[in-house]
């Protein structure tokens, strides 16, 4: 199976909202999942209205428990576009409690259970953003076409790129900078993905189901973005790929 990661530079331009659409791109048959790993909290339980119980907390205890099975079907949820969500805690105790543990006791079992994972990692910097880069075949970096945004990716992706095999930043929206202008400043190819407010704040609240998404052109951007990314590693949702390069 497939893990990719989504991780920040700095501010969030969009880390969660990223995940699910890129997940939301996938054959709804590869079953996609989405983990909210971020250790600064989780936002999705408030947006779509839900309990973060079950959640990333009780999949990791389960998942602790000597002799136990932890089936990740039992702490996700559906979404309409198509995705599996295991939705993080709000309380800073309770996200410490999981964090920094969540990234060696569950990337094997996504890489068992699931075809296609997507973690919305939060900011990089974070013992878990590093954990979960280390267990990813790909890091995606959302950010803004801007010199400031460009400048802390940039400082960034050496140690990012130590992580994992594949690491593509991602510009969101239009700016001062155009995609080649920011491939230029990161050096390293960048993708694109149109900025869609109302769509993505659709996404993240549930209120747009899958045939709905699939006219965007937010969709058509990250569906072909997927294609790409699966292409390089040689793998696809359907077809598991071997583990993630790590660090030493």
């Amino acid at each position: 199976m497939t893990v990719i990661t989504v991780v920040s530079a700095k501010h969030s331009p969009g880390t969660t909202t990223t995940a699910l659409l890129v997940a939301g791109a996938a054959d709804p048959l590869a079953l996609p999942l989405v983990l909210e790993a971020d250790p600064s909290g989780g936002d999705l339980a408030a947006r779509l209205g839900v309990l973060f119980d079950p959640g990333m907390g009780s999949l990791v205890d389960e998942a602790c428990r000597p002799g136990a099975t932890a089936l990740l079907e039992l702490h996700a949820r559906p979404l309409p576009i198509g995705v599996r969500i295991v939705v993080g805690a709000v309380s800073p105790a309770a996200v410490a409690a999981y964090a920094d543990t969540a990234p060696a006791v569950l990337a094997p079992l996504l890489r068992e259970q699931c075809r296609l994972a997507v973690v919305d990692g939060g900011r990089w910097g974070t013992t878990a953003a590093t954990g979960w880069a280390e267990r990813s075949d790909v890091v995606l970096v959302p950010m803004r076409p801007t010199v400031e945004s460009a400048e802390h990716v940039a400082e960034r992706l050496p140690a990012i790129a130590r992580c994992a095999p594949l690491v593509r930043p991602v510009v969101i929206g239009e700016g001062p900078l155009r995609p080649v202008d920011v491939a230029a400043v990161v050096e390293m190819p960048v993708a694109a993905l149109p900025s869609e407010p109302v769509t993505a704040r659709a996404i993240g609240e549930g209120r747009i189901g899958l045939d709905a998404l699939r006219t965007t052109a937010l969709w058509l951007a990250a569906e072909s973005l997927l294609g790409e990314l699966l292409t390089e590693i040689g793998a696809d949702p359907g077809r598991p790929v071997g583990p993630a390069r790590r660090t030493a």
